[in-house]
């Protein structure tokens, strides 16, 4: 596992870009961060993508059919992002580190590739009708609302413009997500949400334009 930080590591559902530079806007620069014993500056990758529904798609991991094939080898976004004509690619999805197996709901270019199975956290999509969905979505909501692309995370960071975590905290089903100590579920959202940890945050702005935003981490150690 290549652990360098320019869209490496893990593996996870990747966002591929397709189309000219100009459908692009990327951006490198710092953000200062504060929680960490004070305040620090935090190294922040950002990725504006203008024409979001005719050029983002959500890949499994290394090749289609993977979230199918349960291994503990994992696989980098570079070799994610080499099926097709990536421009830029970030991991996405979480996974199970012990199996491998891709978690949460996933919709690859149209094709349901596999149900969370009711289990509530936050996720990011796009529709055949040109809608980007952030939310919770039900079993229903799989089935109807007509999705290209799906991919599932942990916390949904902003909604309506306003801060949620500590609602998605209360809200969001633990199993998920992995930090914290082993076999224990109970305040490990806290755990996972208050941690210094590399961070990737997929969201949308009003003009209809997807955010990226990248920081690098190790969880505990910095980010």
């Amino acid at each position: 596992m290549d652990s360098r930080a320019d869209f490496l590591v893990v593996k996870g559902r990747t966002l591929r870009l397709i189309g000219q530079q100009n459908l692009l806007d990327l951006t490198t620069g710092s953000m200062p961060g504060k929680g960490y014993l004070g305040q620090k500056t935090v190294p922040l990758l950002q990725q504006i993508i203008l024409y979001p529904l005719d050029t983002v798609s959500i890949l499994e991991p290394g090749y289609r059919g993977s979230c199918g094939h349960r291994t503990d080898r994992l696989v980098t976004v570079r070799r994610t992002a080499s099926q097709d004509e990536c421009l830029v690619a970030i991991n996405a999805g979480f996974f199970n580190s012990l199996t491998g197996a891709c978690l949460g709901n996933i919709v690859s270019d149209g094709l349901i590739i596999q149900s969370s199975g009711g289990i509530q956290n936050a996720h990011f999509g796009l529709t055949k009708d040109g809608y980007i969905f952030t939310g919770y979505p039900s079993k229903t909501d799989l089935l109807n609302l007509n999705f290209t692309q799906l991919v599932g995370g942990v916390i949904w960071v902003i909604k309506d413009g306003v801060v949620n975590i500590d609602h998605s905290i209360q809200a969001e089903c633990p199993i998920t997500q992995e930090t914290g100590e082993t076999g224990r579920l109970e305040g490990t959202m806290n755990i996972f949400a208050n941690a210094v940890s590399g961070r990737t945050i997929l969201g949308h702005d009003a003009q209809g334009r997807v955010h990226l935003l990248e920081v690098d981490g190790k969880t505990f150690k910095y980010g």
